[in-house]
């Protein structure tokens, strides 16, 4: 497995802020810095590191699409997704499958997907994850579909035995009620764009104020995760617009915290560039590179290393989405050029 020593770029890393290197040895982050100390580290660790200038691009942590109708065995490395989660048969190894309930006993090693489109398999649903601690993912495309799982989640609540929680795909608007609802249930949302606007309509603000962890995907969209993000930025309702650093982690990070239990903590240490972490991660061009506030304005890097908020693109108004120069899984090159 190659060594990597990249340089003169932007790490996105909360362990080091203002890294501008990293080093990748045996599939891992092994050290992020400064670029004056670079040479000196991978001489130690790493020797035959192959030297990379990144000229000024992002290394971020590989997103995780917390939701995609793809149906795909080769995976959306050109997206920079590591993981990301489907109804597909037959899903890349990259993902994490989720079958409707009539393929259940056919394929128990998988958790299963709920599509409120047809609430009669609720119940059974509710039952079968209770016997075997299966992980539900509904899909919700209306209001009144999720008006009519609230009351079978409570009551399922009562009656679990076990720690857990299930998923909920949301690709529309709900009422404060209904986040009051969500609230003490032990689920996690997913938003996605509404297939009609291509935009979030979730009012995921107020989602994560009451607690509900909250991940992004890509549903049925062609776009790449930065389309998310920028969507969440700029929401249609101001108040439910959160920042650029929210919105990154609805995409990354918090899309670990969805997963089954058995799969949560290994891709949260993915989900971030830290020394001994899984070298999943990829480099973007981007104009420019700040701390963007919810309402799109920008705001100055902060000279104070005690904020630890690693830059972001900038993602307002006509600004170019990034460009993802390469997709690296394991510190393999899966996309793209170094």
């Amino acid at each position: 497995m190659t060594s990597l020593l990249a340089v003169n770029g932007f790490i996105h890393s909360v362990s080091d802020p203002y890294a501008t290197a990293i080093l990748i040895d045996d599939g891992v982050v092994a050290w992020v810095g400064a670029d004056d100390t670079a040479e000196k580290v991978a001489a130690a660790q790493a020797p035959n590191a192959q030297l990379v200038d990144l000229h000024g691009a992002l290394v971020a942590p590989a997103f995780l699409n917390s939701f995609t109708t793809e149906d795909s065995v080769t995976g959306r490395a050109e997206y920079g997704e590591v993981l990301y989660t489907t109804t597909a048969v037959r899903p890349s190894a990259h993902a994490v499958p989720y079958v409707p309930l009539d393929r259940a006993d056919a394929d128990t090693q998988s958790h299963l997907y709920v599509d409120l489109n047809d609430v009669s398999h609720v119940d059974a649903a509710l039952r079968l994850s209770r016997a075997d601690r299966r992980q539900l993912l509904f899909h919700s495309h209306r209001e009144d579909q999720l008006a009519a799982l609230l009351p079978l989640l409570v009551d399922d609540r009562a009656q679990r035995q076990f720690p857990g929680s299930h998923r909920l795909i949301l690709g529309h608007l709900i009422t404060d009620d209904d986040v009051s609802q969500l609230n003490g249930l032990g689920v996690s949302v997913t938003v996605v764009p509404s297939p009609e606007t291509e935009t979030i309509t979730a009012p995921v603000a107020s989602l994560l104020s009451a607690g509900i962890p909250v991940s992004l995907g890509t549903g049925s969209t062609p776009h790449s995760l930065w389309h998310g993000v920028r969507s969440l930025l700029e929401h249609q309702d101001p108040d439910q617009r959160v920042s650029a650093r929210a919105g990154f982690t609805a995409a990354t990070r918090a899309g670990a915290r969805a997963l089954p239990a058995d799969l949560a903590q290994t891709w949260m240490n993915a989900s971030r560039l830290a020394p001994g972490s899984p070298a999943h991660l990829n480099l973007w061009r981007a104009d420019e590179l700040s701390v963007q506030a919810p309402d799109g304005r920008v705001s100055g890097w902060s000279t104070d290393a005690r904020a630890g908020t690693p830059l972001l693109p900038v993602l307002g108004g006509d600004t170019p989405l990034p460009q993802l120069i390469a997709h690296l899984h394991e510190g393999n090159l899966k996309f793209g050029t170094l």
